[in-house]
């Protein structure tokens, strides 16, 4: 069975860190967050075949930027917009748009991707 972004329980774990992988540009485009779990601890996820992501977010706060709802969805403006504009590439079977929003500043991440793992 598939794990879905939206089945890990992030509410209130804490970001860490964020990084961006174009070392092979176009063939391995991956986003890895470091996420302190509320449950089970530091642990990293790694979302794979990025298409697209936006990142709205606020620095200079001295809050640590905890998760209020991770969810994935095909159901997303961007996404839409994202697929219409690649209609012919084939990378856009199965893509998806994972959203974290934040509860210390009500920001979103948006990784349109393929999948991820832990």
């Amino acid at each position: 069975m598939l794990l879905n972004f939206s089945d890990l329980y992030g509410h209130d774990s804490i970001i860490r860190s964020i990084s961006v992988n174009r070392g092979n540009p176009g063939y391995d485009d991956s986003i890895g967050l470091e996420i302190d779990w509320y449950d089970t601890g530091l642990g990293k996820v790694t979302f794979y075949e990025v298409l697209k992501a936006t990142f709205d977010l606020n620095f200079g706060m001295i809050v640590c930027e905890s998760i209020l709802s991770a969810e994935c969805t095909e159901d997303d403006e961007g996404l839409e917009l994202l697929k219409h504009r690649k209609k012919n590439f084939s990378i856009i079977k199965d893509l998806k748009c994972s959203i974290i929003t934040t509860n210390s500043t009500g920001n979103q991440i948006k990784i349109y991707e393929k999948g991820f793992h832990l």
